[in-house]
């Protein structure tokens, strides 16, 4: 079986999942504690790094020096990405001041004018990779499913990686460990 067909079959498995946990449309879901959510409005499209496909990655977590970084590998027809999108807004705004950077990666799986719609709505730095960045960094990186998270810590040292949206409050905490200077 091909990368893409497992990576779509895994998706599909997870909407199926989550489709059967929540019966509300991601517009309409709320954080754990009921309020609505409020979409932060700054969204960013950055230019991927000329460099080796190599050396990508470390290229684009090298820009958030002294922060740690969530990067989430996502796609726009993704609805478990989507609905992780949503979830995590309120938790964004409670991070601004621990300086934690929302770094947002897909490919050309996503089609160029959905990314580009949907990335308005979602705060975060986002970087739209070519067919063969996107590729070379699902199979070396190991990803076998979307949404999948790396979490660096200020020193831009890879501390996780999972797939699957774990929860707000346990991505609090996943991102909390690495706050402190001896990150």
């Amino acid at each position: 079986m091909n990368h893409f067909c497992k990576n779509v079959l895994i998706c599909s498995y997870a909407v199926f999942s989550l489709a059967c946990s929540h019966s509300k449309k991601p517009a309409e879901l709320k954080p754990e504690d009921g309020a609505p959510v409020q979409e932060l409005s700054v969204a960013s499209l950055k230019a991927a790094p000329q460099v080796a496909k190599e050396k990508l990655l470390d290229a684009i977590v090298s820009n958030y020096q002294g922060q740690v970084v969530l990067v989430d590998f996502w796609a726009t027809w993704c609805t478990p990405c989507l609905m992780a999108m949503h979830e995590i807004a309120p938790l964004k705004e409670e991070m601004k001041a621990q300086h934690v950077a929302f770094v947002y990666i897909t490919g050309s799986t996503s089609p160029r004018a959905d990314f580009e719609a949907r990335m308005k709505s979602i705060a975060g730095d986002h970087y739209y990779l070519t067919e063969e960045e996107w590729t070379y960094l699902l199979q070396t990186l190991d990803i076998n499913g979307i949404p999948t998270y790396r979490i660096y810590d200020t020193k831009g040292k890879l501390q996780n990686m999972f797939t699957g949206y774990p929860g707000t409050q346990e991505m609090r905490q996943l991102l909390g460990k690495y706050f402190s200077p001896q990150a």
